[in-house]
Formats: C-alpha cells, sequence, structure tokens
C-alpha cells in the first residue's frame, strides 16, 4: 500500500472536525516514512490551483464506490476541492497493485467524520 499526503502545513485549519488528531496524525506519518514504510508527502503550498484540482478529483475516486462523502469536507457545495491538501490536509491510500486510489481521508462516513488520525490507527494501532 503507498500513502500519500497531501499537506501544507502553514495553512491546516485546527479546531475544526475533519482535522482532529492532525499533529499527532503528521508525527505518525513522519515515523512511518522513517520505518520505510511507502510515504510520501506533497507540499501542496507550491502547487497551482489546478494541480490541487486535478489531485482532488484523483482522489475523490472511491468515495462513489465506498458511498462516503467528502465535498464538504475539502470544500462547499458551490466551491468542491479548495480546502484539499491546503486547510484541510488529504492522505491518499494507493492499491498496492496498479496504483488505483483505494481511499481518501478525512471523509464523511453516515455522519460521522474519519480523520487522519482514524484512518492511521486502522493500519496501526498500536503506535
Amino acid at each position: 500500500m503507498k500513502i500519500e499526503l497531501y499537506c501544507d502545513r502553514a495553512a491546516i485549519l485546527r479546531g475544526v472536525p475533519c482535522n482532529d488528531g492532525i499533529d499527532k496524525a503528521l508525527e505518525r506519518i513522519e515515523q512511518l516514512r522513517a520505518q520505510g514504510s511507502d510515504v510520501q508527502v506533497v507540499d501542496t503550498g507550491r502547487m497551482s490551483d489546478e494541480e490541487i484540482q486535478a489531485n482532488y478529483f484523483r482522489a475523490i475516486q472511491p468515495s462513489v464506490r465506498k458511498k462516503y462523502s467528502v465535498r464538504q469536507i475539502f470544500g462547499s457545495r458551490s466551491r468542491s476541492g479548495w480546502l484539499f491538501g491546503r486547510a484541510v490536509p488529504a492522505l491518499v491510500v494507493q492499491e498496492p497493485s496498479g496504483g488505483a486510489v483505494a481511499d481518501v481521508f478525512p471523509h464523511n462516513e453516515s455522519g460521522r467524520i474519519v480523520t487522519i488520525q482514524d484512518a492511521l490507527n486502522r493500519v496501526n494501532p498500536s503506535a
């Protein structure tokens, strides 16, 4: 499994439910990288709006299949994706074979926000 984290550390909105535990999650991402896991951190502070949108549209593909909501996590009804990887970091999990996107975090699953920290706890609960 390959993990990509889209993040602009200077722009993260703290105090919003979708970013709960983000500082601890960022530490865990660095630990995974140090342990040799296939983790890539993408600094979105250097990306154009077009690059952000392209990555957003690629990342949200599983939301349709798995029937969870991401639109209002990474933006609003009228302006989807504008917070992606900037104010709201995005953890993109890829399938081991082929690189298809398997999941994106945070997302809204039946009214409950599943954060990046929640996702990392699922993968490695003891850390």
